[in-house]
């Protein structure tokens, strides 16, 4: 790794209660369209390539935050997982959700008028109940919905029918709205404006929500839906194949979703033209744009966002890059890129600012930073036939990709996600799954040297703790008692991907 440049420092609740829907003051004004600040482009990257053991870069060193978290993210040592919940979806978000669903109900009963007979308005306190229920369908797997309100002893949960009926959940699914139609601007082109204020105002508490340690990874993931959308992606390589592409920025430190940017198509608003950066260079500029640039980050990516024009328009911002990179992207090195390599050879190009790797190992591998100088370092193995040598660049690539996988892993295979073909509703159980998962990392920011971990159950509940006889309050014991969800919540419940946290939390740290 190169020298290290002179130091340069960048940076400088109470418990809920229900209020009833009718002090909500109605809002008058749209959401407008979120257009992401524009990027100042700067002059073009200097095309002379020559050995790349001459690079030597003195990257800016990272200040290594004081705290963890975000100084308007007030959480502490006694803050439970529900109020860690509330400081990602607050009581504005909730009551905006419960205003635009009554307001929706009318257009139901007009479209079909034995709709929504029992309807009564939606309050805050029965959404988080209905949002409950939800992410409690994600841990208790069923067939069908109406199965979860059985009362075949075989598959019955009592717990389902004590909170909520049957009935009333599906209406409140079906009348679930983020905004009102008639308050779209005319000549929108986001389409995410079908969320409403919710979608802006998750990324805001997001992006106040941790300070990033010194590496930043990127990449995409997918939200399925088979059904008619205009920007439905068909990607082969994923196992859902068709959806709703998002490409997310992940803390390396924390493991924390910092933005998310959902890709729209030719539709999709970037923070810089598509025609220098290309579609991956656009959105590494547009997730980075809003509080990330110039301090001094590393930010790895797969070879999909890498271009040398990106790298080089990062470093004039004090922000350095890290990725692999398709061999037809590498500028004026490619073209002395003519020769097989044998394996275990390298070669490598320098401009001065950036340094391209060209590494042959089971397959030739391309790598491109602007940090690192060229170096080997010998990659032990228990099998003496795989120790070999390999770039420092490569090593530390794979040390830090992964991030998204490591959020897909925890929250897909206990999604929230219900069974629509309104799009958006889709999406927005789809990003509801990103706060929950939030939360837990704040959870284990705040004990970090806890001793106790979560446990998944077969029944598909985890209890906080590793002995059960002191935690009683399992699946038979809140069937046996009338306990809403929400009760539940405020016992301490917390599910995020695998995890549903039930009993009270005894603290023995």
């Amino acid at each position: 790794m190169g020298e290290i440049g002179p130091v340069v420092d960048r940076w400088g609740s109470s418990e809920w209660q229900e209020s009833p829907i009718s002090r909500i003051r109605r809002r008058t004004t749209s959401r407008s369209q979120v257009v992401p600040t524009p990027v100042v482009i700067h002059s073009t990257i200097n095309s002379t390539w020559g050995d790349g053991t001459n690079f030597h870069p003195r990257p800016t060193q990272f200040v290594p935050p004081l705290g963890r978290f975000h100084r308007s993210f007030n959480a502490d040592s006694d803050s439970t997982p529900f109020q860690l919940l509330r400081m990602f979806i607050d009581d504005d978000m909730v009551d905006t959700i419960c205003l635009e669903s009554n307001d929706y109900t009318p257009v139901i009963k007009a479209k079909f008028p034995k709709a929504l007979k029992r309807w009564t308005p939606l309050s805050r306190q029965e959404f988080w109940k209905f949002m409950g229920l939800s992410t409690l369908m994600g841990i208790v797997k069923k067939g069908d919905v109406k199965d979860y309100w059985s009362t075949d002893e075989l598959i019955s949960t009592p717990i389902f029918g004590k909170t909520m009926s049957r009935d009333r959940f599906t209406d409140i699914m079906r009348a679930l709205h983020f905004q009102n139609d008639g308050n779209i601007p005319t000549g929108n082109i986001d389409r995410f404006i079908k969320l409403g204020s919710f979608f802006p105002s998750l990324m805001s508490k997001f992006k106040n929500f941790v300070i990033p340690g010194e590496y930043l990874y990127i990449d995409e993931s997918l939200m399925p839906f088979k059904g008619r959308l205009s920007f439905k992606q068909y990607v082969p390589s994923k196992r859902a194949r068709f959806g709703v592409k998002f490409y997310i920025l992940v803390d390396c430190a924390t493991k924390a979703v910092l933005a998310l940017l959902p890709y729209q198509g030719k539709k999709t608003i970037f923070a810089a033209p598509k025609d220098i950066f290309g579609v991956g260079g656009a959105v590494v500029l547009t997730l980075l744009q809003d509080g990330y640039l110039n301090k001094s980050h590393r930010v790895v990516a797969d070879n999909w966002f890498s271009t040398p024009k990106l790298v080089a328009e990062l470093s004039k911002n004090d922000t350095y890059y890290l990725g692999t990179v398709q061999k037809r992207r590498c500028e004026d090195a490619k073209k002395q890129m003519r020769t097989k390599l044998r394996k275990g050879n390298v070669e490598s190009w320098t401009n001065g600012d950036i340094l391209i790797e060209r590494w042959e190992d089971r397959r030739e591998v391309c790598m491109i930073n602007s940090f690192m100088g060229h170096a080997m370092t010998e990659k032990l193995s228990t099998n003496p036939f795989n120790t070999r040598n390999k770039p420092n660049t490569v090593l530390l690539y794979n040390s830090k990709m992964g991030g998204v996988d490591d959020v897909d892993k925890v929250t897909k295979p206990n999604k929230s996600i219900r069974k629509t073909i309104k799009w958006y509703k889709k999406v927005f159980f789809h990003l509801w799954d990103h706060p929950v998962y939030n939360s837990f990392r704040a959870y284990k920011i705040i004990h970090p040297n806890s001793k106790r971990r979560y446990k998944v159950k077969t029944s598909g509940f985890t209890l906080f703790g590793t002995n059960s006889k002191r935690f009683p309050e399992n699946e038979s014991f809140l069937a046996s008692k009338n306990i809403t969800l929400n009760d539940i919540f405020q016992r301490k419940i917390h599910k995020h991907g695998l995890i549903l946290y039930c009993p009270p939390f005894r603290h023995t740290n």
